[in-house]
């Protein structure tokens, strides 16, 4: 079978007969692209929110953009896909748990980092930033204590 590629069709036959039909080969479980479409436009949302000052908006326009219901969907739908798109491979046993999150640090941490280095000379100079806030942000423990995190939003 050589040639052939993703969502072609295939004509399978059995031997001493004529072809018995057309067979699309089934996607691999981890793809809902519907659903990742949605969490895409939840995503963009939550980036247009921070670009705008919405103090001058009316109370419909931030309405409208529902920006905290945004987060949410964000992130439970993004729970929800890797638990699809790794269920599989847990149900099997053969989920790597040390490769899942060192996987996930490589794609998220570099974003992230690059965020704060853009972001901090300017929480410098306006003073919001101390050396126990910089911290915590740089460990990743400011969810854990929300009053002195540093917001740059």
């Amino acid at each position: 079978m050589t040639g052939l590629r993703a969502g072609a069709a295939v004509t399978i036959l059995t031997p001493g007969a004529e072809t018995t039909g057309t067979h699309k080969p089934a996607r691999a479980q981890g793809t809902l692209d519907a659903l990742t479409t949605l969490r895409f436009l939840a995503a963009f949302r939550v980036m247009l929110y921070h670009m705008v000052n919405w103090q001058t908006k009316s109370f419909w326009l931030r309405a409208l953009m529902g920006t905290p219901l945004g987060v949410s969907y964000f992130f439970l739908s993004s729970g929800f896909l890797l638990t699809y798109a790794h269920s599989a491979s847990a149900a099997r046993g053969t989920f790597d748990a040390r490769r899942f999150w060192i996987k996930r640090g490589v794609r998220i941490l570099p974003v992230y980092y690059l965020g704060l280095v853009v972001a901090l000379p300017l929480l410098l100079g306006n003073g919001d930033a101390t050396v126990g806030k910089t911290f915590e942000t740089i460990l990743l423990l400011q969810a854990w204590f929300p009053k002195s995190a540093l917001y740059w939003s």
